[in-house]
């Protein structure tokens, strides 16, 4: 990056004598066409040193950057062009692109380059290679751990000049060349092996902006190279132990303690990630064998020193037999205890409890006693050698199984992901390129949110189709069946509820795993809490009966790219009448709703047209008829309202003159509008839909309105007093067959009786003589009291009673009728 000759000091003096730093280099404003106005070159990007750190998940380069572009404003004549060299400039007094590290792991701190100085050629070519360190995010997979492989990128463009204003290019064609080691770095010391590196050109827009930018994307593959292994073999050589050896509970318990030390280790070390490493989960299964191996040494050492006649119990003899411990390599010590038994003079057979006596007879005293322990001891020794070595084989067995399953798995789904890309559908396994997918729905549980008219639902939906990507074979593969892959790893439908309640949200399902079979067949079964507007008709509530719709479909492919089939079509369907059959609900997984009963529930594809798109979409339908359960409602709402419509007869039952009918008819009416203050806090506005329980509470609010007005009128005519009759067409409706006709014929006489008095001029009472008298009305033998608070000069008041009377009970008439014609629509 030297010059071959000094260039002259007044040089840089010249160029910069009028130069403005923070002008875009050869711009024009009558520059037409779609060329930038300059163009950096990154010619390279050599790095000498980079890591992976696990724990930020961060990538850390530091690389020399060499970075070239043309400012016309910088150039000089081409006198004596042999002599001149370079001119050298700080970064801070001419024009430098404000090259940004995208994706960097601190977006506050731009700072990611050195300060060193730039160098201008006579044509005003610039070249600027700062030293720099570069720290980005990194999206690791850590499964493999500690010899995973992860793939990191590095992202860098303007970050104020959009395309037309200034591209970025590569510096060569070469791939190779684009990125380098710095001679002499030694990345065999490293701990982690580059073995690819990949640089793009990007051109993107971007959301705050209107233009589209230009960036660069080096993207580095590195590999894990640890010089340890993590592996304890440790805990193989407790089971070598002898069952006698006091060690074997020491060691165990060390081993444990090791283990934990590392998965203590590993949760410092390692992120918090969406999955765990192999190694790890090998150390959590190694530590449950370490236990369970402790507890067996403790259990074998336990048997080995029992000392006493006793002989191990009969089901445990079959595990020492001659066979069994032949086969685990035990055989020399059947051997060596039958030895032993014969040099006391005694032997005896394994699986009876027969022992046979030596020259001594019965073996009474010590000799005999002696003898009885040795052949126990011995049983026990052998019991304890044999759960000692199946244990053994057991521990074996599992570590091996869980090192090569778990190793064929990893390496079988690197190899499908290698170059899988999840965007992409897979490719359809008939000509026409539609990829089926398979839908079923099991309901667990619904709901009715009547305020915002939306119908609520628990389900378990499963999705099913065939990637051919994603298929194996499992004789290569340690026999594995299914591989699981996280939900964002490998392709899968964009499924969407159309009805859905809370159109922004598209992300019904929960995140669970798809299970991919060796066939390329994937199959997903993601529960989903689904919330779907749902037209309800409350004209019969709380009597009501709905039907609700869940309305599935792809949202960015047609019917022809991808088909839903309905599996329960498909494999229910009866083959006598071809009728589909759809059993939505798992008797042991359904909860039942309290207030709804479901009725039943049908399934149908269709396509549709939309006016978004040509084509058409197909569309798969649940559909789901409930009715409301309501013994609850009968006993809050009917109930009530029965009651207080046959209260509110009472009030026209009772006497004219009695005030208690105010009082009641008030206190019914105050009930009424307390439920209908209720009514409207419960159900949604329905406009037209009103429910006739509602509109029966709102006419016999009326009615009852009516009954108060009424009563105040009734008690009025029966007790103001007035010396003359009612108006003449009044007294036409108060003639005795009317009367008769509304169960008031036993008032008619006596209102005969004062008009006969009144006409033959009989001598009345003063006031004070007989205020408060009681007036009596003999019919079929009931007498009828009617407290007359007038005095006798006033009997003509009778008349207006009788008016009253009639009043009220043609009032209990019309009353009565509305009142059944209204509870027999709503109880129908």
């Amino acid at each position: 990056m030297g010059s071959s000759a000094t260039p002259d000091p007044k040089k840089r003096k010249d160029v910069l004598k009028d130069y403005d730093r923070m002008a875009l280099p050869n711009y024009s404003p009558e520059r037409d066409g779609d060329d930038s106005f300059v163009t950096v070159t990154i010619t390279s990007l050599t790095w000498t040193h980079f890591t992976i750190n696990e724990e930020d998940q961060t990538f850390v380069l530091e690389a020399w950057p060499s970075f070239t572009w043309q400012d016309t404003a910088l150039s000089w004549d081409n006198e004596n062009a042999s002599k001149e060299g370079h001119l050298h400039f700080e970064p801070d007094e001419i024009w430098v692109p404000d090259i940004t590290l995208y994706n960097s792991a601190n977006p506050a701190d731009l700072g990611v380059y050195g300060k060193t100085q730039c160098l201008v050629s006579k044509e005003g070519n610039v070249t600027w290679v700062p030293p720099s360190k570069f720290v980005t995010y990194c999206d690791l997979n850590l499964k493999k751990w500690p010899r995973d492989t992860q793939t990191c990128k590095i992202t860098l463009g303007s970050w104020t000049y959009h395309s037309k204003e200034l591209d970025m290019q590569f510096g060569t064609q070469d791939e190779e060349d684009r990125v380098k080691i710095l001679p002499g770095s030694n990345k065999e010391d490293m701990e982690w092996e580059l073995i690819d590196t990949q640089a793009n050109n990007v051109s993107k827009k971007y959301d705050c902006c209107p233009n589209n930018y230009t960036s660069i994307d080096y993207t580095f593959t590195c590999r894990g190279d640890p010089h340890f292994t993590l592996i304890s073999i440790v805990n193989v050589v407790l089971f070598l132990l002898s069952p006698q050896s006091g060690g074997r509970v020491t060691l165990g318990a060390i081993n444990f303690l090791v283990i934990c030390i590392y998965l203590m280790f590993f949760r410092t070390r390692l992120p918090e990630v969406d999955h765990v490493p192999f190694i790890v989960m090998l150390y959590g299964w190694n530590l449950i064998l370490v236990s369970i191996s402790i507890f067996t040494a403790a259990v074998v050492s336990n048997m080995s020193r029992i000392i006493g006649q006793s002989h191990p119990p009969q089901f445990l003899r079959p595990l020492y037999n001659q066979s069994l411990m032949s086969v685990i390599c035990l055989g020399h010590l059947l051997e060596n205890s039958s030895t032993s038994g014969g040099s006391r003079g005694t032997s005896f057979k394994l699986g009876s409890r027969s022992v046979e006596e030596g020259a001594s007879g019965a073996g009474a005293g010590l000799d005999g006693s002696s003898s009885g322990h040795d052949h126990g001891r011995s049983e026990w020794t052998l019991l304890a050698a044999t759960v000692d070595r199946l244990s053994f084989f057991t521990y074996s067995t599992v570590t091996i199984v869980l090192l090569a399953c778990g190793k064929g798995q990893e390496e079988l789904r690197a190899g499908l992901l290698e170059h899988y890309d999840a965007k992409i559908p897979p490719p359809a396994p008939s000509s026409n390129e539609i990829v089926s997918v398979g839908i079923n729905l099991i309901l667990n549980y619904f709901s009715v949110e009547e305020v915002e008219h939306m119908f609520v639902a628990n389900v378990w939906l499963s999705f099913s189709w065939v990637d051919p990507r994603l298929s194996w074979n499992r004789s290569e593969v340690n026999g594995s069946y299914i591989l699981r892959f996280s939900s964002h790893e490998i392709w899968k439908p964009d499924i969407t509820l159309f009805n859905n309640a809370y159109a922004a949200d598209t992300d019904h399902y929960g995140d669970t795993f798809l299970m991919v079979y060796p066939d390329g067949k994937v199959k997903w079964t993601p529960p989903a809490r689904l919330c779907a507007h749902c037209k309800l008709n409350l004209i019969r509530w709380p009597y009501d009966r709905h039907i609700c719709y869940l309305k599935f479909g792809s949202w960015t492919h047609s019917g022809a790219e991808v088909d839903l089939k309905i599996a329960t079509l498909e494999q229910a369907s009866n083959k006598n009448t071809g009728d589909a059959v759809f059993r939505p609900v798992d008797e042991q997984l359904f909860i039942e709703n309290s207030e709804w009963d479901l009725i039943r529930a049908n399934v149908s594809r269709d396509e549709e047209y939309y006016a978004c798109c040509e084509y058409p979409y197909v569309v798969a339908t649940y559909s789901f008829e409930f009715q409301r359960n309501s013994p609850s409602y009968v006993a809050t709402i009917i109930i009530p309202i029965i009651v207080v419509s046959i209260v509110n007869i009472m009030v026209f039952l009772l006497p004219p003159t009695a005030g208690e009918k105010i009082t009641l008819a008030s206190i019914n009416s105050f009930i009424l509008c307390v439920y209908l203050i209720y009514f409207h806090s419960t159900l949604p506005a329905l406009g037209d839909q009103l429910p006739l329980l509602v509109l029966m509470f709102s006419c016999n609010l009326v009615l009852v309105g009516i009954s108060l007005i009424m009563s105040v009128i009734v008690i009025n005519l029966s007790r103001v007093r007035r010396a003359s009759s009612p108006p003449q067409f009044f007294r036409m409706f108060c003639n005795a067959p009317f009367a008769q006709f509304l169960g008031l014929g036993h008032i008619v006489p006596y209102v005969s009786q004062t008009h006969t008095r009144l006409d033959e001029g009989v001598e009345m009472r003063s006031p004070h003589e007989n205020s408060g008298s009681s007036l009596n009305f003999d019919k079929d033998d009931q007498t009828t009291n009617l407290v007359v608070e007038y005095d006798a000069p006033y009997m003509a008041n009778a008349e207006w009673i009788l008016l009253a009377s009639m009043i009220d009970r043609l009032t209990l008439i019309v009353y009565s009728v509305v009142c059944g014609i209204t509870l027999a629509l709503c109880l129908a």
